[in-house]
């Protein structure tokens, strides 16, 4: 994976956030799923799929909203200050980046934050040592140079 240009201390809050919230709503026998990708526009998404009980469509406004917590954290008596979420989202906005919470009742939740292209590091091409050919000046001859 590429190396993003972000606060090290911002993106390990936000994969705890959605980790634990993940995990502290996710049943015994449920699953917790982690990917990261590059988009196709070049960033970098980090996802958090869980397989609990899910979000109801009308507390989703709510548990996106500083000290808003669902119906469920209230039912199960889930300690936390419904910051989690919130902050998460705050913190990747402040990269550039965007937030994006599905959630199906009963099926579970999934949220993908993803830092735009800004905000990668791409490899840049070898430099060429002191008194080496640069490659278009009789070093490595380039591809299309090789088929003629």
């Amino acid at each position: 994976m590429p190396k993003a240009w972000a606060d090290e201390r911002a993106l390990r809050q936000v994969c705890l956030n959605l980790l634990s919230n993940a995990i502290k709503f996710t049943p015994s026998n449920g699953t917790v799923t982690l990917k990261v990708a590059r988009t196709k526009a070049g960033g970098l998404a980090l996802s958090v799929k869980d397989t609990g009980p899910g979000i109801p469509d009308d507390e989703i406004p709510r548990v996106l909203r500083s000290f808003g917590q669902g119906s469920l954290a209230h039912q199960t008596a889930e300690g936390g200050t419904g910051l989690g979420l919130p902050i998460t989202k705050g913190l990747i906005e402040l990269h550039g980046g965007s937030f994006e919470l599905k959630s199906k009742l009963r099926y579970g939740t999934e949220v993908t934050v993803t830092l735009p292209p800004s905000r990668i590091m791409e490899a840049l091409p070898r430099l060429t040592e002191p008194g080496e050919p640069a490659p278009d000046e009789g070093g490595q001859p380039d591809a299309h140079k090789r088929a003629s």
